[in-house]
């Protein structure tokens, strides 16, 4: 459940540089985690607003900033609302880029202040790998 906890709040945070209005990123994305727990994971961007659901069962919902223009962009997320009351009001530092009908998504867990450097995944960042819907 920890591992859960840490990588949800990947997609929820805010950046005070960005835009919130990412139309290539707003929509469904439905995928896995890259060595993670098996299960379906979706997020769901809207022109600021995020959720997080694991197996249909909503963990986080909270406002994103896309900070273009860097390859790749960066993605902040502040939860609002979450199953893991611990994590409301932190922020999750992501980046993401974005190939066709393809994200791939990398993400701290909420409240660490580093940006992934990578989309690999290790004990501090969690990847996943998503398509629109």
């Amino acid at each position: 459940m920890r591992r859960i906890a840490m990588g949800l709040a990947i997609s929820m945070i805010v950046v005070s540089c960005g835009s919130t209005d990412d139309p290539v990123l707003s929509g469904v994305w439905s995928g896995i985690e890259v060595d993670g727990e098996a299960g379906r994971w979706t997020f769901t961007f809207s022109t600021a607003e995020t959720s997080v659901t694991f197996e249909g069962m909503e963990l986080y919902t909270g406002t994103h900033e896309a900070v273009p223009p860097a390859d790749p962009t960066r993605l902040d997320t502040r939860i609002t609302d979450s199953v893991f009351p611990q994590y409301i009001g932190d922020v999750t530092h992501g980046i993401y880029r974005i190939d066709g009908t393809k994200l791939t998504l990398a993400s701290n867990e909420p409240g660490i202040g580093d940006v992934p450097a990578g989309f690999v995944a290790n004990g501090e960042t969690r990847v996943w790998e998503l398509t629109k819907e």
